[in-house]
């Protein structure tokens, strides 16, 4: 089971492996440019996209004078206020939706929703341009977003994720990083909260970190951060190893474990001490992309394999005394992506679901970039979520709607956001 993101599309092809890895940015990079493009013929001024922004939201809601009722208004072409036909009071449009109301570049935003809408795949340093706006505006804008979308898609049935499960995925370091450790050590860090939070709660005392429920994150009080400054997009500034620290041992056996499956043990043999990329293992196995980075995933839960900053991997290296400790909620990702029958408490049915989803996201994440913050992996599984939910054609997800319906998004918010240990995700995406 693969989750397709529409017949024919340049990530289903990437998905199923039609198309080698290496080739695959460039070619939706031309797809969101081609988008981009159309985006400016319709819109070539900012005029143009406040009216769009006051048309959609029309659609959603029609404007009210909140002092005679009438719905009629006298207003200019891509002005944001205008006054009641009948009583001639002031009304201001864009205020009908906090998440709109305010905005200081309608452009960034007509543009970042035009291009998700229409399935686009980027991140925002590279749109940041193209929209006139700087990167750390164009990453912010992309953030409110993702948690109007999070928002949105976690009101109906929810399932679970552990985020321990995307390890490999952690390479860039955030605000609650703890100070001089990697990337990937956000994880240990989450885990040894939520422990001292159950600790402290049947001893009756305050823990560290507080969850808030409506944006499924935690608030810390006491974190050592890492640094008071967002998440950076730029290629170099926070991305370091996954490895962590240990002394020099002996490699493991070059005779790869029992259980594992043949593709498994091939590509164990095909990774020495030495790093080799992503690239040179999808040239070298010869097989789909899907299976490959599955067997990838079981090696790097087995721990026999360690993912590296740039989409490489080599042997992992361990001492009898300092080995890497499995966390109890990374044994119960190992568990229910292992063969049926291991994990008593999901079905075969499921745990393929799960499988194929997390192949899916994992693809999705490194087609935008080399690593993300485990931070804000909420926010990117929301945005994967939604491009699945918005190929449903009976009954298609409304990112604007979305958006509309969300409250006010604040510096401040964004900042503070921390993503639990448990991703949420709309249940209905199994239906699409």
């Amino acid at each position: 089971m693969h989750f397709s993101f529409g017949d024919e599309s340049e990530f289903e092809q990437y998905i199923l492996g039609f198309k080698p890895a290496k080739h695959l940015k460039e070619s939706l990079w031309k797809h969101t440019l081609g988008h981009l493009k159309q985006f400016n013929l319709e819109h070539p001024t900012d005029a143009y996209c406040v009216e769009s922004i006051y048309r959609r939201m029309e659609s959603v809601s029609p404007f009210t004078c909140s002092y005679c009722g009438s719905q009629e208004f006298r207003r200019e072409f891509g002005a944001r206020k205008g006054r009641c036909a009948k009583c001639n009071k002031p009304k201001n449009f864009t205020a009908q939706s906090e998440f709109f109301n305010g905005m200081k570049a309608p452009r960034a935003y007509c543009g970042m929703l035009y291009l998700l809408e229409k399935g686009c795949f980027f991140n925002a340093h590279q749109v940041a341009s193209e929209l006139k706006i700087s990167r750390g505006s164009s990453w912010e804008l992309q953030r409110e977003i993702d948690m109007a979308i999070d928002h949105a898609i976690t009101l109906g049935e929810v399932s679970n994720l552990d985020s321990a499960l995307f390890r490999d995925l952690y390479m860039r370091r955030s605000s609650v990083t703890p100070a001089y450790e990697d990337a990937c050590s956000e994880q240990e860090a989450m885990e040894k909260l939520a422990n001292q939070n159950v600790g402290a709660d049947a001893a009756g005392t305050s823990s560290q970190a507080d969850f808030d429920p409506l944006t499924n994150s935690y608030h810390f009080s006491d974190f050592e951060p890492y640094s008071d400054s967002f998440e950076s997009n730029s290629p170099a500034e926070n991305v370091l190893p996954l490895t962590p620290s240990r002394s020099d041992g002996a490699d493991h056996s070059e005779i790869a474990p029992d259980h594992l499956t043949e593709l498994q043990k091939k590509l164990y043999a095909a990774i020495g001490p030495e790093p080799v990329s992503f690239d040179t293992l999808f040239e070298i196995m010869n097989v789909d992309l899907s299976e490959l980075l599955s067997a990838l995933t079981m090696l790097e839960l087995d721990e026999l394999i360690v993912g590296l900053a740039g989409q490489k991997f080599q042997r992992q290296k361990a001492t009898p005394g300092n080995a890497l400790v499995v966390s109890k909620a990374s044994s119960d990702v190992s568990s229910r992506l292992h063969p049926p029958g291991l994990n008593p408490y999901i079905s075969s049915a499921e745990s393929e679901q799960l499988d194929a989803l997390a192949i899916s996201f994992r693809a999705f994440i490194r087609v935008l970039s080399q690593g993300i913050s485990r931070k804000y992996i909420q926010l990117y599984f929301a945005r994967f979520c939604f491009l699945l939910l918005s190929k449903n054609e009976t009954n298609p997800f409304s990112l604007f709607g979305a958006c509309f319906e969300f409250g006010e998004v604040s510096r401040i918010q964004v900042k503070i956001f921390v993503s639990a240990l448990k991703i949420k995700f709309a249940s209905a995406i199994f239906c699409v």
